[in-house]
C-alpha cells in the first residue's frame, strides 16, 4: 500500500491493478515486456515487483508504472 493505493499482482494479464482503500478501481499498470508480476512489496515511496519471465525485481514509479531500476 502508498498513500490510500493499495496495489496487486495480476500476473494473467501481465498488470499491477491499482485500487482505492474502498476497493474502487484505479488504474492498472502494464509491466515492460516481457512481464508477470509474481509479487510486490513497497517502501511507501517505490513499488518493487518480483517478475519471474525477466527473473529480476523491478522498480517502478508508482503513479505512471514507469522503470525507475531493474
Amino acid at each position: 500500500m502508498i498513500g490510500s493505493e493499495l496495489f496487486v499482482a495480476d500476473p494473467d494479464n501481465n498488470l499491477v491493478q491499482v485500487f482505492g482503500l474502498d476497493g474502487s478501481f484505479h488504474r492498472a499498470l502494464a509491466m515492460p515486456s516481457p512481464g508477470r508480476p509474481l509479487d510486490l512489496a513497497t517502501d511507501g515511496t517505490s513499488l518493487y515487483v518480483a517478475c519471474d519471465s525477466v527473473q529480476k525485481v523491478l522498480i517502478l514509479d508508482p503513479a505512471t508504472g514507469a522503470t525507475v531500476a531493474g
